[in-house]
């Protein structure tokens, strides 16, 4: 949520709350390819195994990511986020190996960290009449 979130916020002239200053460690990973290891799962993978799908290219700090976005977007980071402590109870590292689902179902990662940035910051300029007029709070329906 943080990559479109942060985006979107840009735009709209928000500041960013980054808990934990921003300093927890998370991957991210295209749809692409969540779509394409999902697809070699069912085609390839053994009935009863578990296989991870994680990023070749490591863990980030948010910090980190919503930098990067500001950097693409030409924001300054230091008067568009508000680095604050951490939300108690937050997992400071979430990380997966995905050496098993590379060998057992021939996976790899095919859009990078960067190009997957810069294609959601094109799709949020594309759809933005759309999205500027959706809440920005998450809604539960039930």
């Amino acid at each position: 949520r943080i990559i479109p979130r942060t985006i979107i916020y840009l735009k709209l002239g928000k500041t960013i709350d980054l808990h934990g200053k921003g300093q927890t460690l998370r991957s991210f990973i295209h749809a692409f390819d969540v779509a394409d290891f999902i697809y070699r799962a069912i085609l390839r993978g053994k009935n009863g195994n578990i296989y991870h799908c994680a990023p070749s290219d490591g863990l980030r700090n948010i910090v980190d990511v919503v930098k990067l976005i500001c950097e693409l977007m030409g924001y300054k980071f230091e008067s568009s986020v508000n680095l604050i402590k951490e939300n108690f109870g937050q997992d400071s590292k979430y990380s997966l190996d995905a050496t098993k689902a590379k060998e057992e179902l021939g996976w790899r990662q095919q859009v990078s960290f960067e190009e997957g940035i810069k294609e959601t910051i094109e799709w949020i300029e594309k759809n933005w009449e759309f999205i500027r007029n959706q809440p920005l709070e998450y809604i539960h329906k039930t």
